[in-house]
């Protein structure tokens, strides 16, 4: 939920604290250490996942709503609040799984999920970097690069380096190219 609303407080902030919660990192994260939580059962850990994003994206609808009186309808009614949902769900999925494989055996899936987890920041980082349209590019692209080195500190304790790098360069090359069909 604090994430919901740091969504829009957030937007006061200044330097990079503006830009951070729109990012797809903190949400992606936040999905991936619920999973891994939740790693009891594949459909629990996706649920857990898709679960925190949705319970994110209904706190900032909620809050804009109480806050500022933004009628409900400029989110929800008008479609856009629908595709937000249903990539909240996707994304909330997929990192969830991933955070429930972050502890799995064989070690290649252990490195293909921390890999996910490290290759998100790491594509948003140089993202922002190669379109530099952010408020404090270069600060952004450091908080991103942070939480990547520390994302990757953590990784290495459950996962090898060798498979780790390649799955967070698939995943990092997966997300550029994503931003770049996008653009």
């Amino acid at each position: 939920m604090l994430l919901g609303v740091y969504a829009d407080v957030g937007s006061y902030a200044g330097g990079f604290w503006r830009t951070l919660p729109e990012m797809g990192t903190p949400w992606v994260l936040l999905a991936f250490a619920g999973g891994r939580v939740a790693r009891r059962r594949g459909f629990t850990s996706a649920l857990t996942g898709s679960c925190l994003i949705l319970v994110g994206l209904v706190s900032y609808w909620a809050f804009m709503h109480l806050a500022y009186d933004v009628e409900l309808y400029q989110y929800v009614g008008n479609g856009r609040g629908l595709s937000w949902s249903a990539m909240a769900v996707v994304l909330g999925t997929v990192a969830g799984l991933a955070g429930r494989s972050s502890a799995a055996r064989p070690p290649w899936r252990s490195a293909a999920a921390w890999g996910f987890a490290v290759g998100v920041p790491l594509a948003e980082a140089v993202h922002v970097l190669i379109s530099g349209g952010f408020p404090h590019t270069e600060s952004l692209a450091l908080v991103l690069t942070t939480t990547a080195a520390a994302t990757t500190a953590v990784a290495l304790r459950e996962s090898r380096p060798g498979p780790l790098a390649l799955a967070s360069l698939a995943w990092c090359t997966l997300g550029l190219a994503a931003y770049l069909l996008v653009r």
